[in-house]
């Protein structure tokens, strides 16, 4: 039994061995992963899962089979990873250097691929590039310097200039340098074969190195050195915002090949793929051949206006994304105007949209550095493709169902045909909000565009043009969706992306419209009997299929002076009368005429009216008081606010006036015949009571108010509180004081509504003498005369009372008995056995010197009269008041008394 317990224990120990063993290999094979991943890098996302149809398709490459970019796929998986390492991608110098290691050609090293890694070797170098080749492969030196030449003289500095950084390194505008070697690397191996992915950039890299991939079969076709600058152009984005969204670096790759090698059938292809289909978004990012052409073109626009190579650079060097980044870029540019194309990116991009639209030479509506065509064809760029146009005005126009995404655009183009010269009015109706447009319009006489805005109000826009057949003969209607939801990559906004839909009709106006008076109706607003009010009712008639009018109404007097003005856009149309009425009520006394007149979108006068004479009386002004209490007590402060209104002017709704002036006069009645003509009086109410106070108010035009009132009970049902002070000094319960000391008393701080100089003041004193009272006597003195003994004590009675209530206050006197006080110390004189009577050394103001201690020094005699040398000299105090001492010796004596 022992044995099989020992065989389980060593059993045990070789499994816990094992186990540890095993960790520790497994610990170790991983720790071993981590170094070469911290060493090389890692390139996140595996090429065998990519499917070609879904890359970017290079630039300058016209082939039957595609050559792509997977950089997409690749920084997809990086950032379904999380954005590994984004934090370490950008590089900061501290200081500039004079060296760095550089790649020696014939090194060999590992690189980090799609799915592994691979070993390389260096083929060719120059100062900032180094071809690395997949060991095993082998380039000639004839491509290896046509690469390197191509490098040094128009990829590196054509991309550097537009997408590159001075990182004060002392290389100038350059890429990143995290691996120290001033040299961009370009690994060269077989991911494919020719065609199919052409190669990539790998943001899981960055951190590490700076390094791009380019098919080993593809790099030795015509279309190598595209893919390099375009790769090229992810690697220097990415380097300053790796956030970015995907239509601006996409976008940018393709501006990155066609500022270094110009147009080819490829470029031209995926601009045309956005402007034949220009309801796509330019800012939702789904990997479509629009997609890669409305960046391109929108980039292309900022850098035409802003400042070419430095505005794009500062455009990626901006760690804000999307349309914010677009909007600084527009707000602070490197060269030109700030806000030259608009101040937000709604701004911005319809200005892109005109100039995509028909890319005039006039300034901001069109491009220098691209050349758009009206018609699409070959390796030519072509302008934005309207999704309808129209030239037969013998009926109305219209054209519905037509789809957009967010920032996507819709163009429609007009021209008069055969139609003779008639204002062309337009209107846009759309199924979602946020919708924009404008309208862009030639002049016949200079060939000058201009615009005009199409504002969208509850999801309809209306435009007029005057002229069209003569002043102007080619318009377009330019509408987007301008949705919230914008800057998108695949599905990062959702699972699907915002659109809306819109219809568009057109006619021309062959016949102005006419506006008819029906009549005039009075009113009286305040019910005073008189009329105040007029309405006047008026029709518009419209033959055009619709059109938005201007009716201004103007309001005079009988001395002809505008008194007020409204105006009113009306919506007419389709033979019609369309009713409508203006309201006046008057502020005065007079007779009114109302004119109207009737204009176009342009300002062009269709026609005017005039009413007669309405006789109108003042309307009454309305008063509103307020006061501070509607409870209070006599005497207390109460705040009365005046306000009121004068409502009158003209208006389009019979329950509205626009204008409220204050009143000019006011009228209070207090209700204890009391008045004030203040507007905010502030007083109070000497008697206790019910009391109705009432407030009018009168107008410019010298009519008074009905009266407003607010009813407020008086009372006084609160005591007084008597408080005694002296000098200020409040005293709380007792007081001492001297015998015959005059003390001024003071109740001035006794606390009342009712004010001192109506309360009641009652003091009695306590001694028996007479009561101190009055009306407003809150101020007395008194003095307490001799007392028996130290001290004695009286008690201070004060009683105030308001005429309903008292209140009392007592408080202790003590009065205490003066000291006597000396009232001799000069010298005296006598002889030798000569008695000498004392005087009054003390005196006592409250009373008498009932007993004086008188101490001799030395010994004298006590007995008065008849002194001689035999008797007794040894006596040295006495009791009696006026004692009369006499001396046997001569000389100083000293006499001391208490």
């Amino acid at each position: 039994m022992s044995e099989r317990r020992s065989t389980q224990a060593l059993f045990l120990v070789f499994l816990m061995l094992t186990s540890v063993l095993g960790q520790a290999a497994a610990n170790e094979t991983q720790n071993e992963v981590e170094d070469v991943v911290n060493e090389i890098g890692v390139v996140y996302g595996d090429l065998t899962n990519f499917n070609v149809e879904a890359g970017s398709e290079y630039l300058l490459i016209e082939e039957d089979q595609p050559v792509v970019s997977a950089t997409s796929f690749i920084k997809q998986a990086w950032i379904d990873e999380g954005r590994p390492g984004v934090n370490d991608i950008r590089y900061q110098p501290t200081m500039a250097r004079s060296t760095c290691t550089q790649h020696v050609v014939g090194d060999t090293l590992t690189v980090p691929i799609s799915g592994g890694s691979t070993n390389v070797y260096v083929a060719k170098t120059t100062a900032t590039v180094a071809f690395l080749v997949q060991s095993g492969r082998t380039l000639s030196s004839t491509v290896l310097q046509n690469l390197a030449s191509t490098w040094d003289q128009t990829i590196y500095p054509t991309m550097t200039t537009y997408f590159g950084k001075d990182y004060q390194d002392g290389r100038g505008l350059a890429p990143p340098d995290n691996d120290n070697n001033c040299q961009v690397e370009i690994v060269v191996y077989d991911i494919d074969g020719a065609y199919n992915i052409g190669g990539y950039f790998s943001p899981g890299t960055a951190p590490t190195r700076d390094v791009v991939y380019v098919d080993f079969a593809d790099i030795t076709l015509a279309w190598g050195k595209s893919i390099i600058a375009h790769e090229l152009q992810h690697l220097l984005h990415n380097a300053q915002d790796p956030y970015e969204n995907l239509w601006l670096d996409e976008g940018n790759a393709d501006v990155a090949i066609y500022l270094c090698f110009g147009a080819d059938g490829t470029l031209a292809g995926h601009l045309n793929g956005w402007t034949q289909q220009s309801d796509l978004s330019v800012r939702w990012w789904n990997q479509r051949n629009a997609d890669y052409g409305a960046g391109f073109v929108f980039t292309m626009y900022l850098a035409d206006h802003l400042g070419g190579g430095p505005a794009v650079r500062q455009l990626v060097q901006d760690s804000a994304t999307g349309g914010l980044g677009v909007e600084n870029l527009a707000l602070s540019p490197v060269s030109g105007q700030s806000g030259k194309i608009g101040r937000t990116m709604g701004e911005i991009f319809a200005n892109f949209s005109i100039a995509a639209t028909i890319d005039s030479d006039q300034g901001i509506y069109g491009f220098s550095n691209l050349d758009l065509n009206p018609a699409c064809g070959g390796s030519t760029f072509c302008r934005i493709t309207p999704a309808d146009t129209n030239s037969d005005w013998s009926t109305p126009w219209s054209s519905t169902g037509h789809t957009m995404e967010g920032w996507g655009i819709r163009s429609f183009k007009f021209t008069p045909g055969a139609a003779s010269p008639a204002p062309l009015t337009l209107r846009v109706t759309s199924d979602v909000s946020n919708f924009d447009g404008v309208l862009v319009y030639k002049s016949t006489a200079d060939g000058l565009w201009s615009t005009q805005d199409l504002d969208f109000t509850n999801n309809v826009a209306t435009g007029l043009i005057q002229g069209f057949g003569n002043l102007t003969d080619e318009v377009y209607a330019i509408v987007w969706y301008a949705s919230t939801i914008a800057d998108c990559d695949y599905t990062s906004c959702g699972p699907s992306y915002p659109q809306g839909t819109i219809d568009i009709e057109a006619a021309r106006i062959t016949s102005p419209a006419t506006m008819m008076l029906n009549g005039t109706t009075l009113g009286d607003r305040d019910g005073d009997g008189s009329a105040d009010t007029v309405q006047v009712n008026y029709s518009i008639l419209s033959n055009a299929f619709f059109e938005d009018l201007d009716v201004d109404a103007i309001v005079r007097d009988s001395n002809g002076t505008i008194v007020d003005t409204i105006s009113n856009r009306v919506q007419a149309g389709g033979g019609v009368h369309v009713p409508n009425s203006v309201y006046f009520t008057a502020n005065k006394d007079d007779q009114y005429t109302v004119r109207f007149t009737m204009k176009n979108m342009l300002g062009a006068v269709l026609d005017t009216e005039t009413t007669s004479p309405q006789a109108l009386t003042n309307m009454a002004p309305v008063a509103n008081a307020s006061v501070s209490t509607n409870l209070s007590q006599t005497y207390e402060k109460i705040q009365f606010t005046g306000d009121g209104f004068d409502a009158w002017g003209l208006s389009l709704d019979n329950n509205t006036l626009p204008y409220f002036d204050q009143p000019i006069a006011y009228a209070w009645n207090f209700g204890d015949n009391m008045t004030s003509g203040l507007r905010s009086p502030l007083r109070s109410f000497a008697q206790a009571g019910l009391y109705n106070t009432t407030l009018r108010v009168m107008d410019v035009g010298g009519t008074w108010s009905d009266v407003s009132i607010n009813q407020i009970n008086i009372t006084d049902d609160s005591e007084p509180i008597p408080i005694i002070t002296v000098n200020n000094n409040v005293v709380a319960d007792r007081l001492e004081i001297l015998t015959n000391q005059r003390i001024i008393f003071s109740a001035y701080q006794t606390a009342d509504n009712v004010p001192l100089e109506f309360l009641d003041f009652e003091w009695d004193w306590g001694d028996g003498s007479s009561v101190t009272d009055g009306i407003g006597q809150y101020t007395a003195n008194h003095e307490w005369g001799d007392v028996v003994g130290p001290n004695q004590t009286y008690i201070l009675t004060l009683t105030v009372s308001d005429g309903v209530n008292t209140g009392q206050k007592t408080i202790e006197i003590i009065v205490n008995n003066r000291l006597p006080y000396q009232i001799f110390s000069d010298e005296l004189t006598t002889y030798t056995y000569t008695p000498l009577l004392m005087p009054d050394v003390f005196t006592d103001d409250d009373g008498e010197n009932l007993s004086l201690g008188w101490v001799f020094e030395g010994g004298v005699n006590l007995d008065g009269i008849d002194v001689d040398r035999e008797d007794d000299f040894s006596s040295t105090a006495s009791a009696t008041l006026y004692p009369a001492p006499a001396w046997d010796t001569p000389g100083l004596k000293n006499i001391t008394v208490t």
